[in-house]
């Protein structure tokens, strides 16, 4: 009698062989997967493979929080989708009912064959599900489909959305200390340092060396201005301040509407927009100008006697 596609035995196979022709298509890029200068927080991610050098995606996680997306992707690396594969196909020949009892195991693997194929159940997705996620994006994305958008669409607006609110963080965070600065410079100057070094006795890689020494040069004399409190406070004029109205755009971008140093002007400029739009997304901007003194440069010391 011929089997089915619906038969657990068959499903089973059908993941392995869908599996194992999607790691085939990779050919070199078959891992393991790293992420690039990862404990330095990079922003995007990128995730290279180890041995035969390719790049294999990006992410773009906040800098501030551990890379968790590019993590997971190069958690499940190709050797990874290999071992379950084989895991799946080890099935193969054991005689598997969905209509009596069945192994536990055997449920999970089923389960993971379905996932594979598109074709789970309420029961395999109900088993495999997370927790669900306690964050605002979530009912915001529910929100933009049940108001009719695509998945596409409603990705797009969230990705506008993430950019919106990871600006205003950027635009409201408080300013490193000196002595953070410092850190911070001398890290990336021993960064450039180690790059100089690595860039190989090739005319091309000198040039890139010197390149990468100067760049260390300039990063450690930023550490130690940073770390003497270089930066001076004192003001050699009034600060001036500016209010700009904006309003956003459909790809997630600001558009300028105009700037006055009355703030009643700007909240004009956006009324008139709303009046028009009301559900167009307007905010104000205050932008302070500071004029502070540069502290006088250090006048070198000579040594012994007169040339």
């Amino acid at each position: 009698m011929p089997t089915t596609p619906d038969r657990p035995a068959d499903q089973l196979r059908a993941a392995a062989e869908r599996l194992r022709a999607l790691l085939a298509d990779l050919d070199d890029c078959r891992g393991p997967w790293y992420v690039v200068n990862r404990e330095q927080r990079p922003y995007p991610q990128r995730i290279d493979n180890i041995g035969v050098p390719y790049v294999v995606a990006s992410t773009t996680t906040d800098p501030s929080h551990p890379p968790t997306i590019a993590d997971y992707i190069c958690a499940m690396h190709p050797g990874v989708g290999l071992a379950v594969a084989r895991w799946l196909a080890s099935w193969a020949g054991v005689d598997l009912s969905e209509h009596g009892p069945m192994p536990e195991d055997a449920q999970h693997a089923l389960a993971v064959a379905r996932q594979l194929l598109g074709t789970s159940t309420g029961a395999d997705t109900a088993a495999a599900a997370l927790e669900p996620q306690d964050h605002p994006g979530v009912d915001l994305f529910a929100a933009l489909q049940h108001a009719g958008l695509d998945v596409d669409e409603a990705n797009a607006r969230m990705y506008a959305y993430a950019r919106m609110v990871l600006r205003q963080e950027k635009a409201t965070a408080a300013e490193p200390a000196p002595a953070d600065r410092a850190a911070h410079y001398r890290e990336a100057a021993e960064v450039a340092v180690r790059a100089a070094r690595a860039c190989g006795d090739s005319e091309t890689g000198q040039y890139a060396a010197s390149v990468a020494a100067g760049i260390g040069r300039d990063l450690r004399r930023l550490a130690g201005e940073a770390a003497a409190g270089a930066h001076q406070t004192e003001q050699a004029h009034p600060p001036s301040v500016v209010y700009i109205a904006e309003v956003l755009e459909l790809d997630g971008a600001w558009e300028y509407l105009g700037a006055d140093a009355d703030p009643a002007v700007a909240t004009r400029r956006r009324d008139s927009v709303t009046r028009r739009y009301p559900d167009a997304e307007t905010r104000t901007v205050r932008k302070t100008t500071t004029y502070t003194v540069e502290p006088t440069p250090a006048v070198p010391t000579t040594t012994g006697g007169t040339p």
